[in-house]
């Protein structure tokens, strides 16, 4: 039998529907000049703030592109009739750095002996996976971190010890400097 080839694939896009509703930067500062304006620390609150207006929500989910690819080869060689075939899948997710990937092959042959009163069903499959969990943790740090702050910082100790993504700075004791304590 001669060899037919089939090819199925397909691709997809997820997006996030909808986010939090946080403060921006700017509504952050007002808040913080509002209710702090009276207290003897107000300097130091004000000046633990940052100048940018950064939803870190948007630093967190991507719209995630899919696909799903299969190809198989069906046919025959000497009365024995075969099937091959393979599949790739890969799944982004909506939360950066989750990913799903999974490789399948699977071969079927199906002889038959004795004028066809013996027949036999030889079949192999095989599969590897591999899946990355994004950390859910970082949903609710989005939400809550502080919007006044960069996401990048080109100055130390930020280039040296975090790649030049912003961190709050610890003492060595690990508490936060500049950390604000509401009554």
């Amino acid at each position: 039998q001669k060899p037919g080839i089939t090819y199925d694939g397909n691709g997809s896009v997820s997006v996030l529907g909808k986010q939090y509703d946080v403060m921006s930067g700017d509504e952050y500062r007002a808040l913080i000049n509002e209710r702090f304006a009276s207290d003897p620390k107000f300097t130091e609150i004000v000046g633990s703030l940052g100048t940018a207006n950064t939803n870190w929500q948007n630093q967190i989910y991507q719209n995630a592109y899919s696909q799903d690819h299969n190809i198989s080869v069906t046919g025959g060689y000497k009365n024995i009739p075969y099937r091959i075939s393979g599949g790739y899948t890969n799944q982004n997710g909506i939360l950066k750095t989750s990913n799903f990937q999974r490789f399948t092959g699977s071969l079927n042959i199906s002889p038959s002996f004795l004028d066809d009163h013996l027949k036999v069903n030889v079949n192999a499959k095989g599969m590897y996976v591999t899946n990355q969990y994004a950390d859910q943790g970082a949903i609710g740090s989005a939400v809550a971190f502080d919007p006044t702050q960069p996401v990048y910082v080109n100055a130390e100790p930020y280039m040296s010890s975090y790649g030049g993504f912003y961190q709050t700075p610890t003492t060595p004791d690990n508490t936060f400097f500049g950390k604000l304590i509401f009554p």
